[in-house]
């Protein structure tokens, strides 16, 4: 018969034992964590089209975006665009332009943009699918945070830090990888990441 004493120690040695291998009390790892740090902050959209024309000086890409995508998508942004019947190819361009009234596809509006590119290719095509990716901002050496480790809850951003305590910031641009910290954080801070 086990006593007691015997199931309470066995219990106490296996959340030790927890406990060095980094696990809580419960044997669950622990949360993995990130940290506020300085750094840059870029943000990109990207849409699929095709190749509209090509000459000896270059060539040009109709693209088609989506609405929350094309807000952010101005004349003379830089854009990098690549083709799927040549991999490999990398070619830089800008916006020209943008169409000022959307067209619905399976529902949703999008709208289209001109690239051009001075950069042409003997292996162009016209009609070839193009994938462009718009550089839509960048701030270096800010304050950032992981854009996972963010929550968003009715408008407001906040991350969560080890307690767990949700604690408020105010962000700046948002990135692909990393939001801008105008306050709320300080640099080195532990954060909760999903």
């Amino acid at each position: 018969m086990t006593s007691v004493w015997t199931t309470r120690a066995a219990a106490a040695a296996a959340v030790l034992l927890a406990l060095a291998a980094g696990c809580g009390p419960d044997g669950d790892p622990p949360a993995p964590t990130a940290r506020v740090d300085r750094g840059t902050v870029s943000a990109t959209v990207s849409a699929s089209g095709s190749v509209a024309g090509v000459v000896s000086g270059g060539f040009q890409v109709v693209a088609l975006f989506e609405e929350s995508a094309a807000a952010r998508v101005r004349p003379r942004q830089p854009v990098r665009v690549s083709f799927d019947a040549v991999p490999g190819l990398v070619r830089n361009g800008e916006v020209l332009a943008v169409a000022p009234s959307g067209v619905a596809v399976s529902g949703v509006t999008q709208y289209y943009a001109t690239i051009v590119s001075p950069e042409s290719d003997p292996r162009l095509r016209h009609g070839q699918t193009a994938r462009v990716v718009v550089s839509a901002g960048a701030v270096e050496n800010v304050l950032r945070v992981p854009r996972a480790a963010v929550v968003l809850r009715g408008g407001r951003s906040s991350v969560n830090v080890p307690g767990p305590v949700q604690v408020p910031f105010e962000p700046g641009l948002v990135g692909d990888e990393f939001v801008e910290v105008r306050s709320g954080l300080r640099d080195g801070q532990e954060v909760l990441a999903p």
